[in-house]
């Protein structure tokens, strides 16, 4: 079934109820004019609205709010508000809420980041990614929604989110179904959403997040200035590094994702982090801003430990980044595969200022195909490069039906079953590595069916490789030194 039929039936399953009351903020002593603190009307009438299961409508005014708020709720429904917040990080609007019902229909937020924010942005000291120091906001999550029922649903449409400095806009963690459409991000210095359907790193996850008409703009930017430990320091001398500032992530349970468009990003622009399933349709990502890098090995498209992925249209172009992000390993797209099968269809990667074009890292059993991938650019390192992580078994599959490779090197490295339907080189220099690291008891096998590309070698210790021109004639591979 095409995703776009998924996502119509689900949406359709959605059971939050809208026939009961309307309530305006107003009636509860809200302003309304963007200056007065509308925060405690608010949460007075989201009490208020848990009688008839009321929806509160914001009439599209402006509401100011501040400081942080914890509220317990069992439906929270809330159309048609803007928001603004304070002109200092320190009494910045955040907002955590139990609810197991969850409606957010034409919200727009304004956290006055390069606008009418005062002071200057705070982080701190986070972990270690690199070797390298990592820093994270000091503020909240700007909206963080809780409900731990398989039954929860929660429906996010029509949001607009700009210049706001926090963890993340938008953080849910639950074990029911998130659904979000038509979200527009710009100007975050961190997350935009984060959707958890685990609480203990996946030793039990359960639920589904289903994503359509996504858009993010220059998300994990640096200022000129900020503070990190309370001093302030120059965006060219920062020495610690920003690490999570994870776009559009969705992290245990099943992600389905379409049409997804991504202008500058910092650690990554789409992210699948160890999901059962995650399919997707149409997504664009293009980088090229010189202000975006980070220690935690960036990627425009990132998929950590995804159990089964289905791709269908990836088209990603980077054509700046910082320069301090060639110091990690970064790429256009990575997939870091365990015990992961995955059907990538359509993938175009152009690139420069990264480390790697395709890049795939694997641990266990893995079968990974992809098919009308085209790679171009210039990369530090090269143009893909696929690797079994040191210990792993080696029983890793990569197939490929047709992959066109405008200059440049492939190296695979440990994979010991590559099969390659149409290797196209467009340059004439392309070169393939083949390497093991040493022989073993389960032999190689790698075949490319037709292929012009010339420079093909392999190491010592690999004898089963079959090689065929584009006349279907054997080539002999050269020896890797």
């Amino acid at each position: 079934m095409k995703l776009r039929n998924i996502l119509f039936i689900l949406f359709c399953m959605a059971s939050v109820n809208l026939s009961a009351g309307i309530i305006t903020l107003r009636m509860f002593g809200a302003a309304g004019d963007g200056i007065t603190d509308d925060v405690e009307a608010m949460k007075t009438a989201l009490r208020y609205s848990q009688v008839n299961k009321d929806t509160i409508d914001g009439e599209n005014l402006t509401y100011f709010v501040s400081g942080k708020s914890e509220i317990t709720l069992n439906h929270f429904l809330l159309k048609n508000i803007n928001f603004v917040t304070s002109k200092k990080y320190a009494d910045q609007f955040s907002m955590k809420v139990d609810s197991e019902e969850v409606y957010m229909l034409n919200v727009n937020f304004d956290g006055g980041r390069g606008t009418y924010k005062t002071d200057i942005e705070s982080w701190k000291d986070f972990a270690q990614e690199s070797n390298v120091v990592s820093i994270y906001p000091v503020p909240d999550d700007l909206f963080y929604f809780v409900s731990l029922k398989k039954e929860s649903k929660m429906l996010f449409e029509e949001i607009n989110m700009k210049n706001i400095h926090a963890s993340s806009c938008l953080t849910v963690i639950t074990f029911g179904t998130v659904y979000l459409n038509n979200l527009y991000f710009k100007n975050i210095s961190n997350k935009t959403y984060h959707v958890y359907h685990s609480v203990d790193e996946g030793k039990y996850q359960y639920g589904k997040t289903i994503v359509g008409e996504v858009f993010a703009e220059d998300i994990g930017i640096f200022p000129q200035r900020i503070k990190v430990n309370n001093k302030v320091i120059n965006h060219q001398n920062i020495q610690k590094m920003p690490q999570a500032s994870f776009n559009f992530i969705v992290s245990f349970g099943e992600y389905y994702l379409k049409k997804a468009t991504v202008k500058n990003y910092g650690s990554s622009g789409v992210t699948s982090d160890r999901n059962t399933i995650f399919k997707s349709e149409l997504i664009n990502i293009e980088n090229f801003s010189n202000k975006t890098f980070s220690n935690n090995p960036s990627a425009a498209m990132w998929f950590e430990g995804t159990s089964q992925i289905t791709m269908e249209d990836v088209i990603i172009t980077i054509r700046n980044r910082d320069s301090r992000d060639l110091l990690f390993d970064s790429s256009a797209f990575h997939i870091f595969g365990i015990n992961s099968v995955a059907n990538i269809n359509n993938l175009t990667i152009s690139g420069n200022m990264l480390n790697k074009g395709l890049r795939g890292s694997f641990i266990g059993k893995n079968n990974i195909r992809f098919n009308n991938i085209v790679i171009s650019g210039n990369y530090k390192q090269a143009v893909a490069m696929f690797a079994m992580m040191p210990l792993s078994k080696i029983e890793t599959k990569l197939s490929f039906g047709k992959a066109t490779i405008n200059g440049g090197t492939v190296e695979f490295y440990g994979v010991k079953e590559v099969e390659i339907d149409d290797l196209i080189g467009v340059t004439g220099k392309e070169q393939i590595n083949f390497k093991l690291p040493d022989s073993s008891i389960t032999k190689e096998k790698y075949r490319i069916s037709r292929s012009n590309v010339k420079n093909i070698f392999k190491n010592d210790v690999i004898e089963n490789i079959e090689i065929f021109d584009v006349n279907l004639k054997e080539i002999q591979t050269k020896k890797l030194n």
